[in-house]
C-alpha cells in the first residue's frame, strides 16, 4: 500500500511538472524557460526535476506528447458532435485558432531549435494533411465546397501558407495572418451553402477577439 501511495506521487508530480512546464512554454517561449523556474514554480528541488527529466528537450517531449494526446481527443470529440463536415473544419481551426492566438511566437521560433521534435511534428501534419483531403472530399459531395476545383493544388497551397504563417506572426497579430490567408483560401473553394457557414463563423470569431 505505501508503495502504491509513493508511486501515485510521484506521477502527480511527473504531470504537474509538464502542465507547469507547458503553460510557461506557451507564455514565454521555450528558450527563455529554465529549468530552474519550473522547479521553482512546482515547488519541488532541482535534482527531483533532473530525476523525472533529464533535460529540458526531455521536457519538452513530454510536454507535446501529452499535448498531442489532448488535441487527439478533442478533434474526436468535434468528428462525433459535429452536423457536418464544413462544421467539423471550422470547428477545428477554431481549436487550433485559440491556442496559436494565446501562445507566444516564440515558442514556434524556438521549437526550431530541436530538429527532432520538428521531425515528428511534420510526421503528425502529414497525417493531419490525409485527413484535410478527405474532410474536403467530404465537403464537396455535401454541397459545402465547390466542385471545379484541384484539392491537391488546394491542399499544397494550404501547407506553403502555414509554413510561412510561422515568420508573419512574429511581428504581426496572429488573427489578422490567419484571417487573412487560411480563411481566404477556404472562402475560395465554398458553395453559397457553405459561405453562409463561414461567414457566420468569421463574424462571431471576430466579436470574440474584439472583446
Amino acid at each position: 500500500m505505501l508503495e502504491v501511495k509513493i508511486q501515485s506521487g510521484r506521477t502527480e508530480v511527473h504531470e504537474h511538472i509538464i502542465d507547469v512546464a507547458a503553460e510557461q512554454f506557451r507564455v514565454n517561449g521555450i528558450r527563455s524557460v529554465r529549468m530552474d523556474d519550473i522547479a521553482s514554480l512546482v515547488g519541488i528541488s532541482k535534482r527531483t526535476l533532473y530525476e523525472e527529466f533529464e533535460d529540458k528537450e526531455t521536457l519538452l517531449k513530454a510536454v507535446l506528447v501529452k499535448y498531442k494526446g489532448i488535441m487527439n481527443r478533442e478533434l474526436t470529440d468535434i468528428c462525433n458532435t459535429s452536423s457536418n463536415t464544413l462544421e467539423i473544419i471550422l470547428r477545428i481551426f477554431d481549436y487550433h485558432l485559440r491556442f496559436m492566438r494565446d501562445t507566444n511566437p516564440k515558442y514556434f521560433l524556438d521549437m526550431q531549435r530541436y530538429p527532432d521534435l520538428v521531425a515528428q511534428f511534420h510526421e503528425t501534419r502529414q497525417s493531419h494533411q490525409e485527413q484535410a483531403r478527405l474532410f474536403i472530399q467530404r465537403g464537396i459531395d455535401e454541397g459545402s465546397f465547390r466542385k471545379d476545383f484541384n484539392v491537391e493544388v488546394f491542399l499544397r497551397m494550404h501547407k506553403s501558407m502555414s509554413d510561412n504563417m510561422k515568420a508573419l506572426v512574429a511581428d504581426m497579430e496572429f488573427y489578422d495572418v490567419f484571417r487573412s490567408t487560411i480563411m481566404v483560401a477556404l472562402r475560395g473553394i465554398s458553395t453559397p451553402m457553405g459561405l453562409k457557414q463561414l461567414d457566420e463563423f468569421l463574424e462571431r470569431m471576430d466579436k470574440e477577439i474584439k472583446k
